[in-house]
């Protein structure tokens, strides 16, 4: 009974501890552009992963609480999803229950940033 009990804690134990190298985790593109500073940011991104463990993940965006996406019984996924957006957004791959397994960021830029009004601006009144 004992040594069963200790196998199974060794298999959960082994499975949170993936490394980076056992996980592949790519989003694309890795920036939105939009014409001024502050305007919304509109794209599809496409995200893929794969690890060498087979389990349940789920994949959360920086934008909202719950899950984007979750896979079953799986070790790799790819999704589409479309953004509108005016700050950068963090992505996060979950192993259940809340093991982090990866992160990226989608960087928001624009062409024009807002101008800054001269502190030394002359006033007749």
């Amino acid at each position: 009974m004992f040594v069963f009990s200790s196998l199974c804690c060794v298999n959960s134990y082994a499975a949170e501890q993936q490394t980076t190298e056992d996980i592949f985790f790519k989003l694309k593109p890795h920036k939105c552009v939009s014409l001024h500073e502050g305007q919304q940011c509109f794209t599809k991104v496409k995200i893929s992963w794969q690890t060498n463990i087979i389990s349940d993940y789920c994949l959360y965006s920086s934008q909202q609480r719950s899950a984007l996406y979750c896979w079953k019984n799986t070790q790799q996924g790819n999704v589409e999803h479309e953004l509108n957006t005016n700050a950068d957004v963090q992505f996060v791959l979950k192993q259940s229950p809340n093991i982090v397994i990866s992160e990226s960021i989608l960087k928001v830029s624009w062409v024009y940033k807002k101008k800054q009004k001269s502190r030394l601006s002359w006033r007749l009144f």
